[in-house]
């Protein structure tokens, strides 16, 4: 479903233009393979890979910070160092989140 909604929401070339942008001023992260919470992670930006991609990493992220099981290997640790890898994700997430907002948001009329 969240595949879905970005590609229905959001322009490829506008999220392909972000990262390009984020990337040119912080250096390599999203394109470039990391661990993240335990898993190895890249965003592939050609067309039909961008979107599958970027879902896959937001879910995994959603699961290792909801589905904290004690015993598991992708899972959010609080107060042991792994909010850098929270801090280096919120752009991502915040750029889809306001990209969702603005194109599903409606006015409040008071």
């Amino acid at each position: 479903m969240l595949q879905t909604a970005l590609e229905q929401y959001l322009d490829k070339d506008s999220v392909r233009q972000w990262i390009a942008t984020y990337e040119g001023n912080n250096g390599p992260h999203y394109t470039e393979e990391r661990e993240v919470f335990g898993e190895p992670l890249r965003i592939d930006t050609s067309d039909n890979q961008l979107f599958p991609t970027i879902a896959a990493r937001v879910y995994h992220i959603r699961n290792a910070l909801v589905h904290n099981k004690e015993g598991e290997i992708s899972r959010f640790i609080p107060f042991s160092g792994q909010e850098k890898i929270l801090l280096s994700e919120a752009p991502l997430l915040q750029f889809i989140a306001e990209e969702l907002i603005l194109k599903t948001g409606k006015d409040v009329q008071f």
